[in-house]
C-alpha cells in the first residue's frame, strides 16, 4: 500500500514535521487457540442425487446377480460402486462410468436371457474381456482413492485421461460385441441351406426390385441407426427407426420360413445401438425440453439460461436469440473441452429448432461474490481464505487446461481469464464461462503474467476491492468486527497467493491450507484443523507476510519504533496509549534500519519536474541536502526520515509469540495490541529565486522538443544569471530544528542572509530573507 502523508502549516521558525507510524495488529482470532470450524462441501442436492443414483444402480445389480452368466461382472460393478463412494473429486464421473457398465449388462441380459446354452464362443470370450475391463476400472479407482489430495492434484490430468480411457474401452467392448455378431451372421448365412449371401445393405428406404433372373427379397426390422464415435462424453439415446435389409442371391431363392428365421436372427443378434452423433453429443428438439422458470441472469455468457428438465434430468438450457454464429462457436469450443471447472455440455439443438440452444449439466448458478460475502458473514476467517484460494486453484487449472486444448498463447489466455463470466454451481464449484466471441480478434499487451490476472480477479471480489490501509474505517457503515475480518482476509490473501514466477505449481503454503479441507486427509481423527495463528505463521515463514497498517498523519515524534499499546474505544490512532517499548526493555531482538530520502521539484513550462536528492551525512544524524535554484524559479523540497523494522514479518511473529502475555499484563485483549513498526517525519521546504531570467521571452517562443531555449537570437548586452546553490540541513532527531545555509558545512545557529531568494520551512511560511 502506498504511504500517505498530509502537510500541516506551522508558525515561523518551526518545521512542518509530520510523523508516520506503521503498526502491526492481530485480528480477533490471531492469537487464540480456538480451532476454526471445518467447512463441508456436500450439499443437500448432491447427497440426494448420489443416493438416488446409488439406489437405482444397486437395484439393477441385485437383479443381475441372479442371472448366472453375468453374475461375476455384476459383482465386480458392486465393488466399483463401493470404491466410488470413497472418491471425492471425480465422484460423479465414477458413478457415470459405473452406470454405463450396468446399462451394458442389462442389455446383454435382456438379449441373451434363455439362450446362453447356444451362445457362440466368440460372444462368451467378449464377455470375459468385459469382466477384465471392469477389474481394471476397479483397480484404478481403488488406487486413486488411496492417494493423498496433493498427489491427486499433481496427477489430475492423468486421472481424467484414465477415466476417458475406460469410457473408450467400454465403447471398444460394445463394438467387439457388434463385430462378433456380424461375423456370426455372415457365417450363418453362408452355411445355411440357401447358399452364400452376396450383399447386405442397410438403407433408410426400400430399394426397388431390379429385373433379371435374380430374385430379390426385402425384409424390414426394428433397429437403430448406428454411428459409433469413441468419446468419453457419451449420451445414451434410444431412438428406433425403420431400416430395410435387401438380400440378393444368385444361387437359390429363399422360402418364407427361411426369410422369417433370418429376420429374427438379425433382430436378436444386433441389439439397439447407442446413438453417438456429433462427437458424442446428442441433438435435441425443443419439444423435448421442459423449462422450469425464467432466466434471472441478464448479462455475461450465462445470460439467457433457464433451468429445464430433459429425460427426467435437471439441466440448464442456454438459448441464443438471433445469434447463430455465437452458438456455433460455443458448440465447437465445448465439444473440445472437458473440465470440472468449465461448462459441461450434454447436448444441443437440432437443425429444426428455430432458436438454437445448448444443454449444460451445471444447474444452480450464482455469483462468486455471493459465496465470498456469505463466507465473510457466517464463517471463520480460515474458511474465507480457503474459498479465495480454491477459486484461484480452480481458475488456474481450468485456464491451463484450456490453453492446452485450444492452443492459446499466454496473452490470449489472459484475455480469456480476465473477461470470462464466473459462476458457482450447486456444489460450490467454480465454473468459468466462455469469453465473448469478439475477444478472438483482440490484440493486447501486458507487463504482468497469468497469476496476477487471476489474483486480481478474486481480490476485487472482496468488499474493500483488495485495499486494506487500516483495520477499521470510521466512514464505513459496516460493523467494526466485520471490517477487521475483511481487512485481515485481504492481508492473508495477498500473503498466501502464489508467486508470479511459478504459476503452474500450487505453492506449498497454499497446498497445506487446502489439504485440511479433505476428510480423507485427516488420518488422525483427533487432529485439529489449522488455526488463524498457524495460517499466519505459514505466511511469515514464507517471508510473504510483510503488511503494515498505515494510518493518517499524526503529530511528529508521537511514537517510536517498538512501542506497544492499544487504541481505546471511540478514539483515533493518534490517541493510542503506549504501554512499553519492546526494544528498550529488551523484550524483542528486532533489527531496525534508518533511511533518509529527498525530492526536489518545480513547475517548468507547464510541466512538473521532479528529481531525487542525495544527502551529505554528518555526525549526530545530521543530513545536508544540496539545492540548486535556477534564476526566476520556485523550488519545493520534500525530506523523509524513517526508522523501521528490517522485516515486518518479524514484528508479526513477535506479536504471535508474546502478544498473549503482553495483553494479560496490561489488561487488554490480544487482538487489540498494536506494535509500531515504522515511524518518521515528512518535512516540506521551499526556495524561491526572485531574479528575472533575461531570456524568458525567448524560452516561451522557442520552447519545444529538441530545441534550445537560447537558439535564434543573440543578446550582446545580457549575460545569463548564475544559479544559486543552497544547503538544507535536516535530522530525524526531535531536538533538531531544520535550517538553510550557503555553506556545505553544518554549523549550529548559523543564520545566513540571502539577497536574491527566500527560503521556507513549512508549506508557506518564510523564514529568512
Amino acid at each position: 500500500m502506498p504511504l500517505r502523508y498530509t502537510r500541516t502549516k506551522f508558525a515561523k521558525r518551526t518545521s512542518s514535521t509530520v510523523s508516520q507510524a506503521d503498526s502491526l495488529s492481530t485480528s480477533d482470532s490471531t492469537l487464540a487457540d480456538d480451532t476454526l470450524s471445518k467447512p463441508q462441501f456436500l450439499s443437500g442436492d448432491t447427497a440426494l442425487s448420489v443416493m438416488i443414483t446409488t439406489t437405482s444402480i444397486t437395484r439393477e445389480l441385485a437383479d443381475l446377480c441372479q442371472f448366472p452368466p453375468v453374475r461375476a461382472a455384476a459383482g465386480m460393478i458392486l465393488v466399483i460402486l463401493k470404491t466410488a463412494q470413497d472418491v471425492q473429486t471425480n465422484r460423479s464421473e465414477c458413478y457415470r462410468l459405473a452406470r454405463r457398465c450396468v446399462s451394458m449388462l442389462v442389455d446383454i441380459k435382456d438379449q441373451m436371457d434363455g439362450r446362453w446354452e447356444s451362445a457362440p464362443t466368440s460372444l462368451v470370450r467378449n464377455l470375459e474381456r468385459f469382466e477384465r475391463t471392469l477389474e481394471s476400472i476397479n483397480s484404478f479407482m481403488a488406487a486413486e482413492a488411496e492417494q493423498k489430495w496433493h498427489q491427486r492434484l499433481l496427477r489430475k490430468s492423468m486421472i481424467e485421461e484414465g477415466l476417458a480411457r475406460f469410457h473408450a474401452e467400454l465403447d471398444d467392448a460394445t463394438r467387439m460385441f457388434q463385430i462378433a455378431t456380424l461375423i456370426s451372421i455372415h457365417y450363418s448365412i453362408g452355411d445355411g441351406p440357401f447358399g452364400t449371401a452376396s450383399r447386405i445393405n442397410t438403407e433408410s428406404e426400400r430399394l426397388p426390385v431390379y429385373p433379371g433372373k435374380t430374385r430379390s427379397l426385402s425384409l424390414s426390422s426394428e433397429s437403430s441407426s448406428i454411428e459409433l464415435v469413441s468419446s468419453p462424453a457419451s449420451i445414451t439415446s434410444f431412438s428406433d427407426s425403420q431400416s430395410y435389409v435387401e438380400i440378393t442371391s444368385e444361387c437359390e431363392t429363399l422360402d418364407t420360413s427361411s426369410e422369417m428365421d433370418l429376420d429374427r436372427a438379425i433382430v436378436d443378434a444386433v441389439p439397439a445401438a447407442i446413438e453417438l452423433n456429433h462427437h458424442g453429443f446428442r441433438r435435441y428438439h425443443k419439444s423435448e425440453i421442459r423449462l422450469r422458470g425464467r432466466s434471472k441472469i441478464k448479462s455475461g455468457w450465462w445470460s439467457g439460461s433457464n433451468k429445464a428438465q430433459v429425460d427426467g434430468r435437471n439441466v440448464l438450457v442456454k438459448h441464443y436469440d438471433g445469434r447463430p454464429n455465437k452458438w456455433i462457436r460455443d458448440v465447437k469450443l465445448l465439444q473440445n473441452i472437458y473440465h470440472p471447472n468449465l461448462p459441461q455440455m450434454i447436448g444441443y439443438s437440432d437443425d429444426e429448432t428455430p432458436t438454437p440452444f445448448i444443454l449444460l449439466a451445471n444447474v444452480q448458478m450464482r455469483l462468486p461474490e455471493a459465496l465470498v460475502l456469505d463466507a465473510i458473514q457466517n464463517s471463520s476467517l480460515q474458511r474465507c481464505a480457503q474459498v479465495l484460494f480454491r477459486f484461484y486453484r480452480d481458475t488456474l487449472d481450468a485456464a491451463l487446461y484450456m490453453q492446452r486444448q485450444l492452443n492459446l498463447s499466454d496473452t490470449k489466455l489472459q484475455d480469456y481469464v480476465e473477461h470470462a463470466d464466473y459462476r458457482i454451481d450447486g456444489e460450490n464449484t467454480l465454473i468459468m464461462g466462455l469469453p465473448p466471441p469478439e475477444i478472438d480478434t483482440w490484440v493486447s499487451f501486458r507487463n504482468y503474467g497469468l497469476v496476477h490476472s487471476i489474483c486480481s480477479q478474486y481480490l476485487k471480489l472482496l468488499p474493500n476491492s483488495g485495499h486494506a490501509p487500516l483495520p477499521e474505517d470510521p466512514t464505513d457503515e459496516r460493523e467494526p468486527a466485520l471490517q477487521r475480518k475483511i481487512a485481515h482476509l485481504t492481508v492473508l490473501a495477498k500473503a498466501l497467493f502464489p508467486d508470479e514466477e511459478d504459476p503452474a505449481t500450487l505453492s506449498e503454503r497454499l497446498d497445506s491450507l487446502l489439504d485440511e479441507d479433505d476428510d480423507e486427509e485427516l488420518e488422525d481423527l483427533d487432529r485439529r484443523p489449522l488455526t488463524l495463528r498457524q495460517i499466519r505463521m505459514i505466511a511469515i515463514k514464507a517471508k510473504k507476510h510483510n503488511h503494515t497498517w498505515r494510518p493518517n498523519t499524526i503529530p511528529a515524534h508521537r511514537f517510536r519504533v517498538g512501542d506497544v499499546g492499544w487504541v481505546p474505544p471511540g478514539k483515533e490512532f493518534k490517541d493510542m496509549e503506549v504501554f512499553c517499548n519492546v526494544l528498550d526493555n529488551k523484550m524483542a531482538k528486532l533489527d531496525v534500519k534508518e533511511s533518509a530520502l529527498g525530492w526536489q521539484g518545480a513547475w517548468v513550462g507547464g510541466f512538473r519536474e521532479k528529481r531525487d536528492m542525495k544527502p551529505i551525512i554528518f555526525p549526530n544524524s545530521i543530513f545536508g541536502w544540496p539545492v540548486i535554484v535556477p534564476p526566476g524559479t520556485k523550488q519545493d523540497l520534500q525530506i523523509l526520515h524513517e526508522a523501521l523494522f528490517a522485516s515486518f514479518g518479524d514484528g508479526w511473529q513477535f506479536l504471535l509469540e508474546h502478544g498473549k502475555s503482553l495483553a494479560n499484563a496490561y489488561g487488554v485483549n490480544p487482538e487489540e495490541l498494536i506494535l509500531i513498526s515504522c515511524a518518521g517525519t515528512d518535512q516540506i521546504f521551499g526556495a524561491n529565486d526572485h531574479r528575472r531570467d533575461p531570456f524568458e521571452h525567448l524560452q516561451h517562443q522557442s520552447r519545444g522538443i529538441g530545441r534550445s531555449p537560447h537558439m535564434g537570437q543573440a543578446h550582446f548586452h545580457h549575460r545569463p544569471e548564475p544559479t544559486t546553490l543552497l544547503f538544507l540541513f535536516s535530522s530525524p532527531r526531535e531536538d533538531h530544528v531544520p535550517s538553510w545555509s550557503d555553506s556545505p558545512m553544518y554549523e549550529a545557529g548559523y543564520e545566513p542572509r540571502f539577497n536574491q531568494c527566500t527560503t521556507s520551512i513549512g508549506c508557506s511560511e518564510v523564514l529568512r530573507d
